[in-house]
């Protein structure tokens, strides 16, 4: 069985640090974050230069705005939103990565109810994504 383990920024050491921590403890593979600025194509290719998979790429989610609620409430920022994370799928697609992870809440500080607006934005992206072959996985699912 493969072991794998989210890698992000923090702690006081960079990413690259992270993985190679990641790799001497054992594990197989990441999950990585693509948050604006956080995580480059040259961090891409050394997580793979040392011998780690790259399993999933999660999508931005943590803005200053919260970028998931604009698709079920804030549907004048929504076709923004679709911008953003198709750039995403495009940064996995060009790393050979063939899922990403996606919040779909609608809880927390902008809670709304679920409608058929934000349904209706969520296929657009599943339906970029099956373009590029990637495979959408939805987290957070539960009304919170």
């Amino acid at each position: 069985m493969k072991k794998f383990v989210t890698i992000q920024e923090g702690f006081d050491l960079s990413l690259k640090e992270i993985a190679l921590l990641a790799k001497q403890a054992g594990f197989d593979g990441v999950f990585v974050s693509k948050e604006e600025g956080i995580i480059t194509d040259e961090d891409m290719d050394y997580i793979k230069s040392i011998g780690l998979e790259i399993e999933t790429v999660h999508l931005t989610y943590n803005t200053p705005r919260r970028l998931m609620y604009d698709f079920w409430g804030n549907t004048d920022l929504a076709e923004d939103t679709l911008n953003i994370l198709k750039k995403d799928i495009d940064f996995a697609y060009k790393h050979n990565i063939n899922k990403v992870v996606c919040h779909s809440s609608c809880g927390g500080p902008n809670k709304t109810e679920p409608n058929m607006k934000g349904v209706e934005w969520y296929r657009k992206l599943c339906d970029y994504a099956k373009v590029k072959n990637i495979i959408v996985c939805f987290e957070n699912i539960k009304h919170l």
